[in-house]
């Protein structure tokens, strides 16, 4: 009864040998799958029933790769199929991108994800190396929020229903521990309520990007401060009105809220390259005689001024007045400090 069971499994045993031991730079011929299905599985069978049971997944759909050659000598010469392998889902430049984005996570724990890791080892061939021995020598950031996936798969569905959420946001006190905001006035603790329209990852960290009921401009959430947070009965504002994100996410460098417009700037050649990568190829630019580049970008204002902080060496803002007047008060603020 259980050689009879075992071999009804054996398209499956299969499948998963070519899985977990073949690419295309390592495929495996029908006697190293019947090698593979005897030492991995106590399985013995003929060469004649692999090839059926190959054929039987190319036929289901099953993206299996193989070669033919011809052996033998002469009229007698017999083409052979061999050098099987099988399309993994995510080649390894693919994996090692999701790896890598694991690794760098500012949310998520070294035990985490050398867990998560290993998961999406299971995506591929043994044969591939993510080189991730490091990652056990991480030392584990005791700031991390550990309900940010919690937080993520409740913004996961109110978003999909268009439902609004409440939530207490946090900031760290003296003692490196977030705690809820709390009303200056009564000393309660203050719940924000919220249209959520996004959840976007910049700088190295996930925000929600919504709006609350009282202000036009939408406001970019940390979602590592968001905690206790539940998913309401009453639907999002019809009068909220979702933001365009490409264009959201190109004035809002830092993902500070405030005000946007239009900033003229000049700056040196040779930072060039960073302005393209800050602002994108929606800019205007315009050559002086001195040799520097005017430009002008929409631009969050908050954003533009730390940013032209950054780069202050290189960077001088033209308008607005404002702005300009901003940064001014900031200098000498700096200027003091160092005095």
């Amino acid at each position: 009864m259980y050689q009879k069971q075992s071999k009804n499994l054996m398209v499956l045993y299969i499948l998963k040998i070519l899985r977990e031991y073949t690419n295309a730079e390592n495929p495996l011929t029908q006697e190293q799958i019947k090698d593979y299905l005897y030492s991995d599985y106590d399985m013995i069978v003929e060469r004649k029933s692999i090839k059926r049971n190959l054929e039987n997944l190319k036929a289901e759909g099953y993206e299996i790769n193989s070669s033919s050659a011809k052996r033998g000598k002469g009229k007698s010469k017999n083409e052979v199929t061999s050098n099987y392998y099988i399309e993994s889902d995510f080649d390894d430049s693919e994996l090692r991108f999701l790896i890598d984005g694991l690794i760098f996570s500012k949310y998520i724990s070294s035990n985490q994800t050398i867990e998560l890791v290993n998961k999406l080892k299971k995506l591929t061939s043994k044969h591939f190396n993510p080189r991730i021995e490091f990652i056990q020598s991480l030392k584990d950031d005791k700031r991390i929020n550990k309900e940010i996936f919690y937080t993520i798969s409740i913004l996961d569905d109110a978003i999909r229903e268009r439902k609004k959420v409440r939530f207490n946001y946090c900031s760290y006190d003296i003692d490196k521990k977030l705690k809820p905001k709390t009303d200056e006035k009564t000393g309660e603790l203050k719940e924000h309520i919220v249209n959520p329209f996004y959840i976007i990852a910049a700088q190295g960290r996930y925000y929600l990007l919504c709006k609350y009921d009282k202000y036009n401009d939408p406001a970019n959430l940390r979602l590592d401060r968001i905690k206790n947070i539940e998913i309401m009965d009453e639907p999002i504002d019809q009068k909220a009105t979702k933001p365009d994100l490409p264009k959201h996410m190109l004035e809002h460098l830092y993902m500070m809220s405030g005000d946007s417009g239009i900033v003229s700037f000049d700056f040196d050649r040779k930072i060039l390259n960073d302005v393209i990568d800050w602002f994108g190829t929606d800019i205007i630019f315009q050559e002086k005689k001195d040799g520097t580049i005017n430009a002008q970008v929409t631009v969050n204002f908050e954003s533009m001024k730390f940013w032209a902080m950054q780069y202050g060496d290189h960077v001088k803002v033209i308008s607005p007045k404002s702005l300009v007047d901003k940064i001014k008060t900031t200098i000498k603020k700096m200027n003091k400090n160092y005095k």
